[in-house]
C-alpha cells in the first residue's frame, strides 16, 4: 500500500530518498540536459503486517 495523504483540495505523495556520501562527496542523480541534480527517491510502501515492522 502506497503512503498517500488524501484533502479536500489536494494528494500527497509520500517518496524517501537515500543519500549516499563517500570521501566529502555526495551522489546525485541528473538527466543529461539538466543544470541540477537530486537525490534518487521512490515512493513508500507500508507493509502488510505492520506487526513486523522494525526500527532501525
Amino acid at each position: 500500500m502506497d503512503v498517500v495523504l488524501k484533502t479536500d483540495r489536494a494528494v500527497f505523495n509520500y517518496r524517501g530518498a537515500g543519500i549516499w556520501i563517500n570521501n566529502e562527496h555526495v551522489l546525485l542523480h541528473k538527466f543529461v540536459n539538466d543544470v541540477f541534480g537530486h537525490f534518487q527517491g521512490a515512493e513508500l510502501q507500508l507493509p502488510k503486517n505492520r506487526k513486523k515492522v522494525k526500527c532501525k
